[in-house]
């Protein structure tokens, strides 16, 4: 994207945010997870006003209020935030995401963080399946379900039928995703977690 290229896959666009993101929380974490609430007001007043700064959308800064929302989510579960200076944060990040996004994304934020902050969905076994293949879901809904829906414009053009082509699109989507995960990504996880470091 910086040389003028377009993605191979048009969601790979995600990727290259997540891994500026990682680089920043792997330097820039003990300043979130701080025991002193000066520091972390701080920090996240410092990512706030980034947005700003480095304003363009291939860049993690136009994107953190969005990473902020979660941040706090992470610093609440950790016991940082008591609930009413959570749901305070969540406004004024709320308010700047509706400034930078629009109320559509920033709503889909707030509502994200509320839900990791108060929502306890770690026993829902249809929820962790999908957890699980997410990320392959992600990775291949365009590829797969995309070209579904591309291939039917020729041929369907009923209602009823564009609703079934979108349920076989899903389907098609989530077994793909389900054999990437169980396949590749999942083996991947377990291989990654084997290695061992010293402390």
């Amino acid at each position: 994207v910086f040389f003028g290229y377009a993605w191979l896959n048009p969601v790979f666009w995600t990727l290259a945010i997540e891994f500026q993101y990682y680089l920043l929380m792997g330097l820039l974490f003990p300043l979130i997870a701080n025991s002193s609430a000066p520091v972390r007001v701080s920090t996240l007043c410092g990512f706030s006003s980034l947005t700003f700064l480095l304003p363009a959308d291939q860049f993690v800064f136009h994107w953190i209020f969005l990473f902020m929302l979660g941040m706090v989510a992470f610093q609440f579960h950790a016991s940082l935030h008591c609930r009413r200076s959570f749901v305070v944060w969540l406004i004024l990040l709320g308010i700047g995401s509706c400034y930078v996004y629009g109320l559509a994304i920033a709503g889909v934020g707030i509502s994200t963080a509320l839900v990791l902050g108060f929502i306890n969905m770690r026993h829902k076994s249809r929820l962790l399946f999908f957890g699980h293949i997410s990320y392959s879901l992600y990775l291949l809904h365009v590829p797969i379900g995309g070209r579904i829906v591309n291939l039917s414009q020729r041929f369907v053009h009923t209602t009823f039928g564009k609703y079934i082509v979108i349920v076989v699109a899903l389907i098609a989507s989530v077994a793909a995703a389900w054999l990437l995960q169980r396949y590749v990504e999942g083996p991947a996880q377990r291989w990654s977690s084997s290695i061992r470091y010293r402390n």
